[in-house]
């Protein structure tokens, strides 16, 4: 299982092949975590605890793999009112 414990700072290398993972917005912002890759790889994330995981966003780990991080579609809720003091 390849375990993935860097943000990659730069872009992907010219010719590097990633796998690909699609993470919830809460699942992005976990420091730990335990993931299938969307080509069906067990894998881990072990990254510093605090930063969120944004689309696009490149792990990699010390035997030069690479994950690109993509956000899943989710539902989300819009609130509006008239008055901000009754929200």
């Amino acid at each position: 299982m390849k375990i993935f414990t860097n943000i990659l700072d730069t872009d992907l290398p010219s010719g590097a092949q990633s796998e690909t993972i699609s993470l919830s917005f809460d699942e992005r912002k976990r420091g730990r975590l335990k993931i299938t890759t969307d080509n069906g790889n067990d894998a881990g994330i072990q990254i510093e605890r605090g930063q969120v995981l944004r689309h696009g966003t490149v792990l990699t780990n010390d035997d030069c793999d690479y994950l690109t991080v993509l956000a899943s579609n989710e539902k989300v809720s819009t609130a509006k009112i008239e008055d901000a003091t009754l929200f």
